[in-house]
C-alpha cells in the first residue's frame, strides 16, 4: 500500500483511485478462497470433512448400484442365448455368477451400512455445531444491546434453514416491468431504462454521455464557488474520528462501484485511516470531494413483497462508496450540531424514540375525550420524500433551474418572473440561515454539486438535480433541514388563521422543567411521518377546522414542491364521528375510502379527499377512536408470532438445546420489542390488561412444548422457566425505561401533556400507570424488619396446590336440566350449556340484524344488539312474538360478518377495527305482533291476513320467558385485585419475581 501512496500535490481524484487500485491489489494478494463452500455457515471443519466422505460414499454407492445393473444384464443376456440355443449354464458358470452377485451385494450392505451410520453421525455432528453457533450468538447478544433485531433474526434462519415458509420460493425471479404506455419491457435493454427513466424522473434527472460529464460539472462548479477561502477545522476530519467510523463499519453490507468492502478497510483500521485521511482533508480544504463520491449505483426495491410490473411500487438505495460514506458522515456531524427541529420534531438525532412521539399524540386525546373537548389527530404522509426536496431552497448549489421551474410551472408562475423569483429562493436558502461555519456552509453546496447515478449492472449515466440521494450519509440530515422548514412554514399558516392548539396550561408546578415547550402544539414528526393534533370546545366548525388545517398543510407542501398522499394508510383524519354529527357543517362525501373531507389548494388548485378513518397505524402502534388498545395488543402480538412461528418448534421448545439459550433468543428476537412497543398502551381497564397479560405468557410458553394431553403450564411455573418478570412488572420496566428518556431527553411538549392529564384524570394517565406500577412493585420490597428474609427462610413453604380461592357461595340456583350442574348466575349456566350441551342462548336466536325490532335502537352490529336483548328482557320477549328463531345456519350467516372481524383483529388486521358508536333511534310504525294486528282489524280479519300471521312455538316463548326471569345481578365481587396483583405464594416465583 505505501507503493501506491500519492504525492500532497496530486488532484483529490487521482488521488482516491490511486488509493482504490492499491487497496484493491491488497485485498486480492490477501485473499484466501475456502476450501470447499458451506452452505450451512454453521457448519464446523469436522463436519464438513464428514460430508465429504459422505459424497463419497455416495457416488461409491451409485458405482456399486451401477456394476450391480451391469452384471444382471450380463447374466440376463447369457441365459437368453442359453434358451435360444436349447441349452443351460454349466456349474462353473453358475458359481461364477453367484460370486458375482454375492461380492456386489455385499459391498452394497456394506457401503449402505457406513452411509447409514455416517448419516447419523453427521446428524449428531450438525446439531452440536448448530448449538455452538446459537451460542456464539447468544454471547454476541450478551456483550451488546441487540439495536438490530433483523440481523439476529436472519443469522438465527442460518441455523434452521427448513424453517422456511413453505408458502414463499426461495427462488424468485426478476418482476417484468411495465412500460408508461402499459405493455411490458420486451428485452433487458428496455427494462433498464424503465428503471432509469422512474428514477430519473423523480430525481429530475437527464440521461448523459459519460464524456460529457466533466464539463456539465465545472459548469455547476463556476455558477456557485466561494469568492474567499474558508477554513474551519471541525470541517476537516481528524485521524481519530475517521479509524473509529472506519471500526464502526459492519459486516455483510453492500459496497459501492469500487467493490471494497467494510471487511477489507476494517483488516487494518489504523493504516485505512492514514490512508483515507490525506484524501478527505483535500477533499475538505479544497471543498471538492472525489467525482466518485459524488453517485454510486442505484438498487430497486420492492416496497412490499407483492410488488409487482410497476416501477412506483418499487425504491431505490444509493450504493455508494464507502469512504464517501464515512467522509458525508463526518459532515453530517457538523451539520447536525444547527439543526434545531421543532420540539416534538425526532428521527434525526438520537435520543428521542418513536414511542415518545406515538405517547404525545396519545395523551392529548385522551386529555380532549376527559375534557370534552371535540378533537381530531391528522396523520400525514409525504410522497417520494426524500426525492421531492428542491436543493436550491436548501443550499445554493449552481445548479440548472431544471427542478425549480418544473416547480414554477407546477404552481402557475408566469414564465416572466421565473428567473426573479428563483434568484429571490436562492437566496432564502436554508441551510446558509442556520449555519454559522462558512466553511460548513461551503462544504454542503458541494456534495450536491454533480450528483450521478448508475442503475446495479447498468452502464447508462443520469445526472440528477432534486432530492437528497436516499442511502447516502447525508439524506436524512439534509431532508430533517427541508422538513423542519416545512412544518415551521406550515405552523405559521394555521396559526394566522386561527386554527392552532394551545399548550395546555397546569395548575400545580411541574416535577421537571418545561422551559422549551412551545405556546401552541407542534406537529408530532418522526422523519417524513408527522401528525397535528387539534381540539376545540364546541363541534360547530369541526369538519371546516380540519379541512382547514389540512389545506395549510397541503399548500405549504405544494410551495415547496412536496406532495401529500391521501388515502386510509396515508394522509388520513381520526376523528370521532359523533362530534362531526353534531357539527351542522359538515357535509361528508363517500369514496373507496369511506367518508371524506373534500378540499382544494389554492397553489396548485388540486383536490384532496381526506380519508376519516377509525384506526390508524402510526410509529408502528395504532390509533384508534375510541382510544381501546384491543387492536394494537392483538397487532403486537401477530407481529411476535410471526417471528417465533418459523422457529417454535426447532430452536424455542427444542430440548436438544439449552434453555439458557432459547430463552435469550426468544428475549432478543421477539419479546423485548413487544414488551417495549407496549410501554404506551393505556392498559387501565382490566379487559385490556388481561388480554396483553395472556398474550405475554403465551409467547414466553413457546419456550415449553406441549404434548398431548398435557395441559397448559401454570403461568408462574411459564415465568419461572424463561426467569422473565410476571406482566405487570414486565410492563413497569418498560415504563420505567421510556420515563427515563422522557425526563433526560424531552420533548417538553411530551412533559406538559404528561403532566396535564394526570391533573385532569390521575387513573387514566400515563403517569398513573407509573404510580401503579410503583405500588405494585412494592409487595415484592423486603420489609423494614431486618430478620424479614430470614423468618421467610424459616417458614414452612405451601405447596403449589395450597392457592387461595376466594370462598365459593353456598346459593348455586342456577341447574343445568341436562347433567343437573350448579351454578351461581344465569351467565355461568349458558356459558355451560353452550360449551357442554351445544345449546344457544336465546339473544343470540332473536337477532335477525343490527336493528331492534322492538324498540327500533339500530346498534350497528349483531353483536351489540345481541347484548341489548340480554339486558332488556322486555325486548327480548316482544322480539320473541315478532319473529321466528334462526336456524343453526340462519344464525352463523349472520354472525358470520363480526366474527370474521373479531378473527381478523386476533390476527393482527388492524384496518378490520370499527368503532362502537351510540346507538340511534329509528323512528316509524313499530311493529305488531299476531295478537294486537288481530285486536287491530278485529271481525274484519279475513283467512288470508289470518294465515299470514306470525305464531311463535309457546315451547319456545315459555323457554324466554323463563330466561328472562331467571335474570341475575352479580353484586360486588369479594376479590377485586387482580391475579398478578395478589403476592405469589409459590416458593420458585418469589425467587424469580
Amino acid at each position: 500500500m505505501q507503493d501506491h501512496a500519492c504525492a500532497w500535490s496530486a488532484n483529490v481524484d487521482g488521488h482516491y483511485e490511486a488509493l482504490v487500485q492499491g487497496w484493491t491489489k491488497a485485498g486480492q494478494d490477501h485473499l484466501t478462497s475456502p476450501s470447499r463452500a458451506t452452505r450451512q455457515p454453521y457448519l464446523s471443519e469436522a463436519s464438513m470433512q464428514k460430508v465429504q466422505v459422505r459424497k463419497q460414499l455416495r457416488q461409491h454407492f451409485s458405482r456399486a448400484h451401477a456394476e450391480l445393473r451391469r452384471r444382471l444384464l450380463l447374466i440376463g443376456f447369457a441365459g437368453l442365448l442359453h434358451y435360444r440355443q436349447g441349452s443351460i449354464f454349466a456349474p462353473e458358470a453358475v458359481h461364477q455368477a453367484n460370486s458375482w452377485l454375492r461380492d456386489v451385494y455385499q459391498d452394497i450392505a456394506i457401503g449402505s451400512r457406513r452411509l447409514d451410520q455416517l448419516g447419523r453421525d453427521l446428524r449428531a455432528s450438525a446439531k452440536h455445531d448448530r448449538g455452538n453457533y446459537l451460542q456464539s450468538l447468544v454471547q454476541r447478544v450478551a456483550l451488546a444491546d441487540i439495536k438490530d433485531p433483523k440481523h439476529l433474526f436472519r443469522a438465527v434462519r442460518k441455523a434452521f434453514p427448513g424453517a422456511a415458509s413453505k408458502r414463499r420460493q426461495s427462488f424468485i425471479p426478476l418482476p417484468a416491468v411495465e412500460l408508461p404506455d402499459g405493455t411490458l419491457a420486451c428485452s433487458p435493454d428496455h427494462r433498464q431504462e424503465a428503471w432509469r427513466s422512474h428514477f430519473s424522473e423523480l430525481e429530475a434527472g437527464e440521461a448523459i454521455d459519460p464524456a460529457g460529464y466533466p464539463a456539465l460539472f465545472r459548469e455547476q462548479r463556476l455558477a456557485y464557488q466561494h469568492s474567499v477561502p474558508v477554513f474551519d477545522i471541525a470541517a476537516v476530519p481528524s485521524l481519530t474520528g475517521v479509524e473509529c467510523m472506519i471500526r464502526e463499519l459492519r459486516s455483510g453490507k453492500a459496497c459501492g462501484p469500487d467493490g471494497l468492502t467494510g471487511e477489507l478497510w476494517r483488516a487494518d483500521a489504523v493504516l485505512s485511516a492514514r490512508l483515507l485521511l490525506p484524501v478527505f482533508t483535500k477533499a475538505a480544504l479544497a471543498v471538492q470531494e472525489p467525482l466518485e463520491f459524488r453517485g454510486g449505483c442505484l438498487m430497486p426495491l420492492a416496497k412490499q413483497a407483492a410488488a409487482t410490473l410497476q416501477c412506483s411500487k418499487f425504491r431505490a438505495i444509493l450504493l455508494s462508496n464507502l469512504p464517501s460514506k464515512i467522509y458525508h458522515k463526518h459532515v453530517r456531524g457538523c451539520l447536525a450540531e444547527h439543526l434545531v427541529p421543532a420540539d416534538l420534531q425526532a428521527g434525526t438525532l438520537p435520543g428521542v424514540s418513536t414511542e415518545a412521539i406515538a405517547l404525545a399524540a396519545r395523551t392529548f386525546q385522551a386529555r380532549a375525550r376527559k375534557l370534552g373537548q371535540h378533537w381530531a389527530l391528522l396523520y400525514f404522509d409525504v410522497k417520494s420524500a426524500f426525492y421531492c426536496v428542491i436543493r436550491q431552497l436548501l443550499v445554493p448549489v449552481g445548479d440548472t433551474d431544471r427542478a425549480l421551474r418544473a416547480l414554477f410551472h407546477k404552481l402557475g408562475v408566469p414564465a416572466s418572473a421565473l428567473s426573479e423569483l428563483a434568484s429571490q429562493l436562492q437566496r432564502m436558502a436554508t441551510i446558509p440561515a442556520l449555519v454559522s461555519r462558512e466553511h460548513v456552509c461551503a462544504v454542503t453546496p458541494d456534495v450536491l454539486q454533480g450528483t450521478w447515478f448508475r442503475l446495479d449492472r447498468g452502464a447508462a449515466l443520469t445526472l440528477t438535480h432534486q432530492g437528497t440521494r436516499p442511502g447516502d450519509g447525508l439524506a436524512d440530515i439534509l431532508f430533517a433541514f427541508s422538513f423542519s422548514a416545512y412544518l415551521r412554514s406550515a405552523e405559521r399558516a394555521v396559526a394566522a388563521a386561527g386554527l392552532s392548539t394551545a399548550t395546555p396550561e397546569v395548575q400545580g408546578p411541574e416535577p421537571w422543567c418545561t422551559e422549551g415547550a412551545p405556546d401552541n402544539l407542534s406537529c408530532g414528526a418522526w422523519a417524513d411521518d408527522f401528525v397535528h393534533m387539534h381540539s376545540q370546545c364546541s363541534p360547530q366548525g369541526l369538519s371546516g377546522a380540519v379541512r382547514d388545517v389540512v389545506t395549510c398543510y397541503v399548500e405549504q407542501a405544494d410551495s415547496i414542491g412536496m406532495t401529500l398522499g391521501f388515502a386510509r394508510d396515508k394522509t388520513a383524519a381520526v376523528v370521532p364521528l359523533a362530534s362531526l354529527r353534531q357539527d351542522s357543517s359538515w357535509c361528508p362525501h363517500q369514496t373507496n375510502d369511506g367518508p371524506c373531507l373534500m378540499g382544494r389548494s389554492a397553489i396548485s388548485g388540486r383536490e384532496f379527499a381526506l380519508p376519516l378513518v377509525e384506526a390508524y397505524k402510526h410509529l408502528g402502534g395504532i390509533t384508534t377512536v375510541t382510544g381501546t388498545p384491543a387492536p394494537e395488543i392483538s397487532y403486537r402480538s401477530s407481529q411476535a408470532w410471526n417471528t417465533i412461528r418459523p422457529f417454535r418448534h426447532r430452536l424455542f421448545s427444542a430440548d436438544n438445546i439449552a434453555l439458557a439459550t432459547r430463552r435469550l433468543m426468544l428475549r432478543s428476537l421477539a419479546m423485548s420489542r413487544f414488551v417495549f412497543g407496549s410501554a404506551i398502551l393505556p392498559l387501565h381497564a382490566a379487559i385490556h390488561f388481561r388480554s396483553w397479560a395472556q398474550a405475554y405468557v403465551a409467547l414466553w410458553r413457546s419456550l415449553h412444548r406441549r404434548r398431548k394431553g398435557e395441559h397448559h403450564q401454570h403461568s408462574y411455573a411459564t415465568l419461572a422457566d424463561a426467569a422473565a418478570p410476571s406482566p405487570p412488572l414486565a410492563l413497569a420496566l418498560a415504563r420505567a425505561a421510556l420515563l427515563r428518556q422522557v425526563v433526560h431527553r424531552g420533548p417538553a411538549t411530551l412533559k406538559r401533556l404528561l403532566w396535564a392529564h394526570w391533573e385532569c384524570d390521575p387513573g387514566a394517565s400515563w403517569l398513573g400507570a407509573i404510580s401503579a406500577d410503583i405500588q405494585h412493585a412494592c409487595q415484592y420490597v423486603w420489609d423494614s424488619d431486618l430478620r424479614w428474609w430470614k423468618a421467610q427462610g424459616q417458614t414452612p413453604s405451601p405447596s403449589p396446590s395450597a392457592i387461595e380461592e376466594p370462598e365459593a357461595s353456598a346459593d348455586r340456583p342456577f341447574v343445568c336440566h341436562h347433567c343437573f350442574a350448579t351454578f351461581p348466575m344465569r351467565k355461568h349456566l349458558w356459558v355451560h350449556l353452550a360449551r357442554a350441551h351445544d345449546e344457544i342462548t336465546p339473544t343470540r336466536l332473536l337477532a335477525h340484524s343490527s336493528t331492534c325490532q322492538a324498540c327500533l335502537k339500530h346498534f350497528g352490529s349483531v353483536e351489540r344488539l345481541q347484548y341489548h336483548l340480554k339486558q332488556h328482557g322486555d325486548c327480548l320477549l316482544r322480539t320473541a312474538w315478532l319473529l321466528p328463531p334462526l336456524t343453526r345456519a340462519e344464525l352463523a350467516e349472520v354472525e358470520a360478518p363480526f366474527k370474521l372481524a373479531k378473527k381478523g383483529l386476533r390476527k393482527g388486521n388492524w384496518q378490520q377495527f370499527s368503532a362502537v358508536d351510540t346507538a340511534m333511534q329509528s323512528y316509524g310504525p313499530p311493529a305488531l305482533t299476531a295478537h294486537e294486528i288481530a285486536a287491530e282489524i278485529g271481525d274484519d280479519i279475513t283467512l288470508d291476513v289470518l294465515g299470514r300471521l306470525y305464531h311463535p312455538d309457546p315451547a319456545f316463548v315459555l323457554s324466554v320467558e323463563n330466561y328472562v326471569a331467571a335474570k341475575s345481578t352479580e353484586g360486588r365481587r369479594n376479590t377485586a385485585s387482580r391475579f398478578w396483583d395478589q403476592r405469589p405464594r409459590f416458593t420458585f416465583a418469589c425467587s424469580r419475581i
